[in-house]
């Protein structure tokens, strides 16, 4: 579960609900404000912060885990500058689009297909270049916002080796819009370099992200 504040204050029964619920262990935290109401009402939940809690030093990881039990891992940060920080608590996205941007103008409204009140909601962007852009709207009664991502996923697969000697706590694999069959492929696939050691190619399009380029 990723918590954000605005979902609370809209809509705040049906999460306290759901975050209550025995069935949830965990929740993935995004903002500062956030963290603060888990910890607040639901102080025995295991807490991990998202990536838009910036863990791009010592300093920052630091005070992230003064109200965490884990944290993601910067995507901003490349290999070499991840060799430096002390990952034993932190996750890492090794599979998954980088989401772009946040945007309160809702694209769905934009085209002429308000969905207030109706929830969760995929649509595409194109770009200049004719790139597929996955856009998710989060379309409440009183809020609407859509997390706009990238055209292709960041996929580390090849980088197995290397990121096996950053003694990390734990990997994460994000899926926006692939269907039951890549998800499968894509966990197999995973399986199959991080555990067995087996090589893989494949099909789909993907990108290092900034793991050996860093930020330019």
């Amino acid at each position: 579960v990723i918590c954000r504040k605005e979902h609370f204050e809209q809509t705040e029964s049906m999460f306290a609900d759901m975050i209550a619920s025995d069935r949830i262990k965990g929740v993935y935290v995004n903002q500062v404000d956030s963290m603060a109401y888990m910890k607040r009402h639901y102080p025995d939940k295991y807490l991990c912060g998202d990536i838009n809690l910036y863990a791009t030093n010592h300093i920052a990881i630091k005070e992230i885990l003064q109200s965490v039990n884990r944290f993601t891992v910067s995507v901003e940060l490349k290999a070499d500058e991840l060799k430096h920080l002390t990952l034993e608590q932190g996750e890492l996205m090794i599979y998954g689009r980088y989401p772009l941007m946040n945007t309160a103008n809702c694209v769905f409204l934009t085209h002429g297909d308000c969905r207030r009140g109706k929830g969760e909601a995929l649509t595409y962007l194109k770009d200049r270049k004719g790139s597929s852009l996955p856009v998710i709207g989060y379309c409440e009664e009183a809020v609407c916002h859509n997390t706009v991502y990238n055209s292709v996923p960041t996929s580390l697969h090849k980088n197995a080796d290397v990121i096996r000697t950053m003694n990390l706590g734990g990997y994460q694999l994000r899926f926006v819009d692939e269907d039951v069959h890549m998800i499968k492929d894509i966990l197999a696939l995973y399986h199959d370099v991080f555990v067995t050691g087996t090589e893989h190619t494949v099909s789909f399009p993907f990108t290092n992200g900034h793991f050996k380029r860093g930020i330019e």
